[in-house]
Order: structure tokens, then sequence, then C-alpha cells
């Protein structure tokens, strides 16, 4: 991955658009001919051969690559759904994703509910352009808030972020934000995880996740968790005076009584009181059951008065529900279990709560208004609410309940000396081994049984599943799990093998298979013929199905002579009768346009009809002798390509899609067929076939990935800007470019961003092709920077680059930042490093220094920094310097100049200088990719966003931790988001800004001449317009021109890079009409 030259760019570069390619031909119905397409079922290949995997994570772990830390399979998002995983190998790994991606899949894999969706034009064109959603009127985000405010209405504030572990830092910071500026200590729990950006590492109790990062003098309070360790029966009863003695916080008042969990609730209590009495906490965060701390449970008499003692101390009490919530324990919030009540009976929410996982984004629910919200990932806000929708079904967590409720107790009976407290709610259960390398040895048995499943705590086994486990999938993974704890049994001490073949079932004994006997064809006919065959159809019909699926006669007769009907018959004859021995009629397929059923159930609250896109499928029937030859997959696969290959109007495609409908329990083969063909359920119909109890499914297969114009649903997503914008030239840093780059737009068209877009996978534990060719670029673009790690957004950026020092120099606690800099307001360490002048976030958390720009003054500046190592107490005592090349917020730039002085004081110092490149990323600056490393300086570290929910952290080989899992968070970004990043990289090489940058500088100078200041570089400009800067911006908005607002009086000129140019000579026209001071 250390590739520079434009040479080696332009070899790589032909190797992704070749294998971009190579993916984007892939195709369901291709896949289905041969008998694979979807998985549906387990598949381990012998001796657990993964070479298309292997070779892929090669290419991504390899020598100067990533960690190893990986799981071995490469996701296929063509072939994974529902609850199975699917490797990108052939034959491939498919597996149940027992964890369904750490409870990030509320529906499993390509869930019916979000592709519908993406089909009906739910997602419009987020998967290629991101939108800033500070700026615009983004429909998908007002959307999502109406959905959560329905859910949550005691809380209505809603803001969002990138992760989990952000949502939880900016809880923190509006908590903090309303309370008394003596208050800066967090309360948290014992056994508790809240994420690994800073600040809430600290209030993890995880010791060695914690300790290595921490900071001394800010370390968190932690009470004891009172477990209840036979969670599932009668909620206990709350004894006289408890709740009472808690909303006086008079805890000492109370006695146990000699009930042991009522004695820990009690100790866990008073421990709160103590530490809320002082007035040092501003907030109190808690899980409603403790997750990556082993599954840990308390009772809602506890989180009841929980919530009184932090009401009386006026503390704020949050919920972690980023891995609980969003229906996970049935109700759609977790802590809605406890029914959090006053003593009058009142409801008494928390104070705030935090998700993400399902969310699909950092999601904060308070009574705090955010001062200043973050843009966030368009896309991502229209899967979260889409799975939300998914999630609010709590009968489906109840019947998947009712499944491994009964199973788990099974399995503890026949285990009893492995399998301890068994216990579970909703779509999560757990239970424990007896220890960590009991834990270990289930653990490396996974893949080869053919259900992934994690561990927690130190000897925890826990599974999250979803609505598309059904029951055949939960006696899968029981088997699993069995067959996991009969080899730990029969092996007591032992370490599993690496792989273990499952055993082969024997063949089958009999009657000879069918296909030795019959040569099988099948064809389409004409109109004329299919006339000609009509009362043979008509037949067998009337021989298969019962009355109330036969299509009456006429009707039939109607569609055979439709010229735009599709028809395929099956035909059979006898093998080795000859080549002039007749074939023999078999069976038969019809479809027509959807517009010609517009009165059949189904057809007729299809969201395509009218749109003249959907061939309707009448019928697929096969005499029984015909059975088992692969006719009906061949029927099916040809009425397809006879769709897809028919065209319209202009030589456009006559079809988009092939609907049909499959009755249950009738024609569950067909279904099985169609969903390996990539169908998706648009909606199941009830009281059908003359049958109240009848039920079918109406389906669609895309058979092209053109989104139509389909009539937009309730609820459904468009972009739109709020008022008159004609030239956007605020939002550049998240939509480097205006029209998608070609690259990116022919994968979208070919459906290749299909799965990344309804599909969130854990980047920590899974990649795609596509994820080790974003690497591969990113890495290329930065020599002497080999190593990547990946985050979910900005502010995570710094803080995964602050723990990567912390871990290399472990006595350092001060990160020295510059003044008038901006890396983020949403985490403790952003807020602590951004100058307070130029964000509204909230106050700093650690006590670190800012120093002078060097634009102002180099020489002041190293003397600040002299100063500040000597306060810190020397070089060891700092962690770093964490300065942006360009300052977004300000627009100083460090001059050419000061490079060089900087090196030497680093040398001399042995300090790390870390860089964000945020705003001259992507060669904006007119100096390269990176403005630092093309005006001679290496950097420890780079780092900078894209705008999605993805960031980059470029590294030096120095920096590279070897050790797995050390860096990682739950997501590592946002597939969807990384790939934009990198078509966004491939095409800025390519742009000639020569154009732009002396537009630019023309409309600078305009600006100059009205007596502004203008700082920046290149294609990213601030201006400093003191208290005119509300006025000038109105005056450039009222002809249509967005500049971003900034504070103290400044705004940002930041244009799409592939328009800039043209949008930069607009506004030039436009200041030069503006009346002069």
């Amino acid at each position: 991955m250390k590739m520079a030259a434009s040479r080696d760019l332009e070899a790589l570069e032909e190797t992704h658009r070749r294998e971009e390619g190579e993916e984007a031909a892939r195709d369901p119905v291709e896949l289905a001919r041969r008998g694979d397409g979807r998985a549906l079922d387990l598949s381990l290949p012998a001796g657990g051969a993964l070479p298309s995997s292997r070779a892929w994570l090669d290419r991504l772990e390899g020598p100067g690559g990533f960690v190893r830390e990986k799981k071995p399979a490469v996701f296929d998002h063509l072939r994974s759904f529902g609850p199975y995983l699917c490797s990108v190998d052939d034959p491939p790994l498919s597996v149940i994703d027992g964890m369904s991606q750490t409870a990030t899949l509320t529906g499993g894999f390509s869930d019916d509910h979000i592709v519908r969706s993406y089909y009906e034009g739910g997602f419009g064109d987020t998967p290629v352009t991101n939108r800033d959603t500070t700026l615009e009127r983004v429909d998908a985000l007002d959307a999502y808030v109406s959905f959560l405010r329905s859910k949550l209405p005691e809380l209505p504030e809603v803001t969002f972020t990138h992760s989990g572990a952000e949502a939880n830092e900016k809880a923190l910071a509006l908590a903090r934000l309303h309370a008394p500026a003596s208050a800066t200590k967090v309360l948290a729990f014992e056994g508790s995880f809240h994420g690994r950006t800073l600040l809430a590492l600290h209030a993890t109790y995880n010791p060695a996740k914690r300790e290595p990062f921490q900071i001394p003098g800010y370390e968190a309070l932690f009470a004891p968790w009172p477990l209840w360790e036979a969670p599932g029966g009668a909620e206990p009863a709350a004894p006289e005076g408890f709740f009472e003695a808690a909303a006086a916080g008079r805890m000492e008042q109370l006695t146990e009584g000699g009930d042991a969990l009522l004695a820990r609730e009690i100790e866990a209590l008073r421990a709160v009181q103590r530490a809320l009495s002082g007035g040092e906490v501003f907030a109190c965060i808690v899980e409603p059951m403790q997750s990556e701390g082993g599954d840990r449970y308390a009772t809602a008499r506890f989180h009841r008065a929980l919530r009184l003692l932090t009401a009386h101390f006026g503390v704020a009490l949050i919920y972690d529900e980023v891995q609980c919530g969003f229906g996970l324990g049935g109700p759609f919030f977790w802590h809605q279990h406890f029914d959090l009540r006053d003593l009058d009976g009142r409801p008494l929410p928390p104070d705030a709560v935090t998700v993400a996982k399902r969310a699909q984004l950092g999601v904060v629910m308070s009574r705090y208004a955010d001062p200043e919200p973050v843009p966030v990932h368009v896309a991502s806000l229209v899967r979260g609410r889409l799975q939300g929708e998914v999630a609010a079904d709590p009968t489906a967590a109840a019947r998947v309940e009712a499944l491994w409720r009964p199973r788990l107790a099974a399995l503890a009976t026949s285990f009893p000396s492995l399998v301890a407290r068994p216990r579970g709610r909703g779509y999560a259960f757990a239970f424990d081994l007896p220890s960590a390398e009991h834990l270990k040895a289930y653990l490396a048995q996974r893949f080869y049984r053919g259900v992934v499943v994690f561990g927690a705590g130190d000897r925890t086994v826990r599974y999250r599943l979803s609505r598309a486990f059904e029951e055949r999938h939960i006696e899968q993974l029981f088997a699993a799990a069995h067959q996991s704890l009969a080899w730990i049994e029969a092996h007591p001490g032992e370490a599993p093998p690496a792989w273990e073949d499952a055993e082969t079932a024997p063949a089958p004994s009999g009657r000879a298979p069918a296909t030795e006997r019959w040569e099988t064809r099948v064809r389409g006919v004409s109109p004329e013929e299919a006339a000609g065959l009509a009362e043979a159809m008509i037949a067998l019909e009337a021989e298969v199905y019962e009355p109330a699926r036969r299509e009456p006669p006429e009707k039939l007769r109607r569609f055979l002579a439709d010229p735009e009907a599709i028809v395929g018959v099956a035909e059979l004859r006898e093998k080795g009768a000859g080549e002039k021995a007749p074939w023999s009629f078999a069976g038969f397929a019809l479809a027509v346009p959807l517009e010609r059923v517009a009165d059949v159930p189904g057809p007729d609250r299809d969201p395509m009809l009218g749109h003249e896109n959907t061939a309707y499928s009448v019928s697929i029937t096969l005499k029984k002798e015909a059975r088992g030859l692969g006719l009906g997959r061949a029927l099916k696969v040809h009425q397809i390509e006879e769709a897809r290959r028919r065209s319209g109007a202009e030589g456009r495609p006559r079809y988009l899609f092939v609907s049909g409908r499959n009755r249950v329990g009738f024609a569950d083969g067909m279904a099985r067929l169609n969903r390996r063909l990539g169908a998706h359920v648009v909606f199941e119909l009830e009281g059908q076939y003359g049958d109240p109890e009848g039920r079918a499914l109406y389906y669609r297969i895309p058979i092209r990935h053109e989104i139509p114009s389909a009539p937009k649903q309730e609820g459904e997503t468009s972009n739109r800007p709020a008022g008159r914008v004609r030239v956007d030239l605020a939002s550049g840093l998240l939509r480097p470019f205006a029209t998608p780059p070609k690259s990116l737009a022919t994968l979208w068209e070919a459906g290749a961003l299909v799965g990344p877009t309804v599909n969130k996978i854990t980047l920590c534990n899974y990649v795609t092709p596509s994820v080790v060719r974003a690497a591969e670029w990113m890495a290329a673009l930065t020599p002497g920077l080999p190593r990547l790690y990946v985050t979910s957004g900005r502010d995570e950026l710094l803080d995964k680059a602050l723990r990567i020092l912390k871990w290399h120099r472990r006595d350092a606690t001060v990160a020295i930042g510059l003044e008038g800099g901006y890396l983020g307001h949403v985490t403790a360490a952003a807020r602590s490093l951004s100058d307070p002048a130029v964000h509204r976030g909230g106050p700093a958390h650690f006590a670190w220094p800012r120093v002078p720009h060097p634009a102002q003054d180099p020489e002041a500046t190293l003397a600040a920094l002299r100063e500040a190592v000597t306060a810190a107490g020397g070089p060891a005592k700092v962690l770093g310097l964490f300065w942006e090349t360009v300052q977004e917020r300000t627009g100083a730039v460090i001059p050419q100049a000061f490079w060089e002085a900087l090196e030497q004081w680093r040398q001399e110092s042995g300090i790390p200088v870390v860089l964000f490149e945020t705003a001259s990323a992507l060669g904006r600056s007119g100096a390269g990719p990176f403005r630092a490393l093309a005006q001679g300086f290496v950097p420890d570290a780079l780092a900078w966003w894209g705008g999605g929910q993805h960031g980059w952290l470029h590294v030096t080989e120095g920096l590279f931790v070897d050790k797995p899992l050390t860096f990682v968070s739950t997501w590592d970004g946002d597939e969807l988001s990384l790939i934009r990043d990198h078509h966004h990289a491939r095409a800025a090489r390519r742009l000639d800004l020569s154009g732009a940058l002396r537009a630019m500088e023309r409309v600078v100078a305009a600006l100059a001449s009205r007596g502004l200041t203008v700082r920046g570089a290149g294609l990213y400009r601030v201006v400093h317009a003191g208290e005119a800067a509300e006025t000038l911006r109105a005056q450039l908005a009222a002809e249509g021109i967005l500049l971003r607002a900034l504070p103290a009086g400044r705004f940002a000129i930041a244009p799409p890079l592939d328009v800039a140019e043209t949008r930069l000579e607009i506004l030039e026209a436009a200041v030069e009409a503006l009346p002069q001071p």
C-alpha cells in the first residue's frame, strides 16, 4: 500500500475499474441459473477454504496494510440475505449471523422494507450524493425526527451524530451545558461500556479498555451494578418506603432485610447518592442492560429508584441505549420496560436517551436543544428511519423470543456443567460459560458450526437476532450451540481445531432421479403459438391448482393473446429417444404488463401501477412429473430474461421489474426461488383466494437498477434546499462534487450500490472488495504514511489519533492545539482542542492549551510551544500537536516557511505532529491531494473527513499498532461513504483546477476591495466580515448564492471541485455588483 507515483496510481485505478466492472456485472439471475443466488441456507466449504476472501484480506492486511483483525469471510452483498451472511467465494461460506452485525440490523440483510424503499425512490440520489443537513432542508432528517418523536414524545429534542460513542459524548456535552460550571465529573456503573471516544471511554468500567487511555484527573466515578442474576421472571416488588427514600435522597434510611438482590440495589443507590451529593457530577450515564459487560440486567425497581435519586439532585440521567434501543428487547426503547415514574405516578423520563447500532447513526433524544447540530449522512438518515419502522413492531420480537426461549432452557438442561444463567429478552439472549477459556473454545468453532456469535464480559456468550429469524434459523442456531458445547464437554481443556468439516448426509436411496429419464428445455413462444396451447394450459392449471388459484379460462386466453405477454413453455422428451422425437408440453410461464391486472389484489396497490415498468407473473405451472428437474427455475429465469430484453418507446427498457404473488403455504418453493432471484416482498395480502386465512406474498424482482419516478409513499424521503439556491458555495467539504464522478454514477446505475445503501455492515469485523479498494487508494495517496485507521466521522478522527498516541506515550496527558482551530465539537476531546470562539458546542473538558497560529508570528508560536511543553512537565507529558493545515473556521494557513521550523522543533522535542486536512484534502488547496505533503512536511498522522459517515487517519509505520482490536469501534465508518470518498479521490486527481484557482483569487480581490479580510488556500476561503457578515450573506443569498455561516462574523466559501470555476465566476460577478461600503 505504499504507492504514490502517478504511474502507480494509473495502474491501481485500472485494476479497480476492472474489478468494479466485473462485480457490477454479477447478476442474481445468472447465479440462480447455476443453482447459486442468494444465500437461503448454510454453506460450509470443505476445509474452510475461502480463497477469494483470503486474497482480498491479504491485499488489505498484508505488509503495510491494516491490522490482521477482520473475520475470515469477505462479505458479499449480492448473496447475503435475511440472517445469512455470505462470502464472496465460490463456493461461498454462508453462515447465520447470530449477532445481526452487532445489533445493527433489525430485519437481517437486504430487509424487504428497506429494499422496497430503495426501488421506490426512497433513498433518492443519496447513494451518490450527500447533502449538508445543517444548510439544507432535508426531508430525510425531518421524517426521522418525526418518527423518533412519535416513539418518545417526552424527549422532543433530537440531534444526530455519526456513531454511538459520539451520541454518548453529545448527550454528555448537552448535560454539561446545563449543569453548574463546578460539576465536571461523570458517574457510571461497574460493568459499563459507553464507547471508545475519550470521555465515553473514561466512563467505561473495563480497566483493560479504559486505563491505557485514561487522563489522570479526569477519571469517572463508578457505582456498583446491582446484578439481577435471574431476569425473565416477575419483577421484584419494592419494599415500603423504597421509592420515597430515593426521591428524598435518603437511601441510608433503608435496610436490606435479608434480600440479597435488594441489598445490592441499596448499596448501589447509596453509592450513587454519595457521588451526587458532592456537587461535582454533571451526568449519570447508565445502560438499561449492560451489553458489552456481559448482558447484565438490573430490575425495574432499581432503575426507577435511580431516576428518582438523580432527579432529586438535579443531575442529568442519560440512558445509553446504543445497543439496546430500537426494539432489541421488545419495546422500542429498552428503558420503557421500567415505567419510570415519580411518586405521584406521573411519567419521569430520563433527561436523555442515546441510540445507534440499529438507528444507523448516533441519535440523542433529550430535553436539551442542541446549540450546534453537525451535518450527518443522509443515506443513513433514510435507512435509520426505515430500520426504526421495522423495529417498531413488538409482535416480531415476541415471536422470535418465543422461538429461542424454550430452546435456551433446553440447552441449559442438556449442559448443566457448562451453561449458566440463561437469560434474554426480545431479540437478545445470552448465557455464561465457566471461564474465559471455555468462551474462547466456544467462539473458535463458530464459523464451521455455521453461526456467528460473539462474547461479552469475560465468559458470556451473547446473541443478537432480528425479525429475519424464522423457526428453521433458530433450530440451526441451537444445533450449532449444542455441537459446540458437546465438543467442549468431550474435550476438556483442549483447543478446538481451526476447522472441522460437517458430516455429509448419506445419499438418498430408492428410484433413480427424474433427471436420468428426461431431457428438458424451456423456450419462448409467440402469441399465435400460445393461443394454440391455451387449452393445455387451462387443463394444467385445473390439474395442479385448487380452484381459487386458477385463472379463469377466458382471462387466460386474453392474456395469452396480448402482444406484450411474455410466454415460455417447458418441454420434455425421454433421453435416448433421438433428435426427431417430439417434445411434450410440461408447463408454462405467463407474464403480462402490470396494468393488465389492475383489478387483482396486489397489483391494484402496487406503487408501480401506471408507470408501465412492471411485468406481472400470472402463472408458472408445471406438470407433476416435470417437477424436480429445474424447470421451475428455468421458466422463471426465462421470464425475467425476456422481460429484461423487451424495449419500449425510444428504445428504453420496457420493464424494470417482474412482480407476482405467492400463496403462503402452497407456493413456498416458488417463493424461495424468487428470493434466490433477488425478490423482495412489497407487502403481504390477507383474506385471499376466497379463504379468510388465505395469505399471499406480493413480491417484486428488480431486473434493472434504474430508480423509477414512482409516486412518493407517505414518509418517504426527498431532499430539497430551503429557499432559492442557485449556486451552492457552502457545502463543498461535505459534497466535493456537484455531479457524481462518472465511475461512481456507473456503479449506481449498474446496481452495485444497492447493497451498501440498504445494508450497514460492521467494518471492524467484515470488509467487502469495495472497502479493500478504497483502502488501497487512500494509502497510495500518502507516501510516508502507509498505515490506515478509519472512523465513523470527524470527531472520532481526533479521538482515535489521541488514543494511538497515548498508547505509544503512556505518560503523556496533554494535547496542544492552535488558536482558531476546529477539530469538531461533539466529543469532549474535540471541544478541548477546538477554539471555543469558533463553535457553540460547549465547554472544554480537558484543560489543554492552544498556542498562537504561526500565520500571525512564527516565533511567537514556537515560544508558546516551548512554554506549553514546560507547563505540561516536559516532552514526555505531551501527546502531540493537533493542528489544521488550513483552518476550517478561520481560514488561517500554516505558512510554507514554517514547516522547516516545525520539523526542527519536532526533531528536538520528539513530540508527534498530527495534521487535519479536511479543508485542504483532495487537491482543494491547489497543492496536491494533501497540502502538507505537497509542501514537504510529513506529519506523524494525517486526518481528514470527506463529509459522510467516514473518516480517514493515515499514520507512520512507527505509530502503527499491530495488536488486533485495539483501535476499533463497531462500525469503523460506513461503506457507502467510503465508496464515495474513494471515487471522489480518484476523480479529483484528474481535475484541472487552475481556472478555478484563478477565479477564486479574483473573488478574494473583489472582497478585499470592499475592505474584507479573506484567509485560506486554494478553493477554501474564510471571509472575515465582522458585523457586516450577515448582511453580506443575505445580499448574496438574494442572488441565490449560498455561503457557509461561521461564528464571530465569518463565512466560508467552499465550492464543489468539479464546478468551482463556473460558480466562483458567478460569485465574482455578484460581489462586484454589491455596493461599496
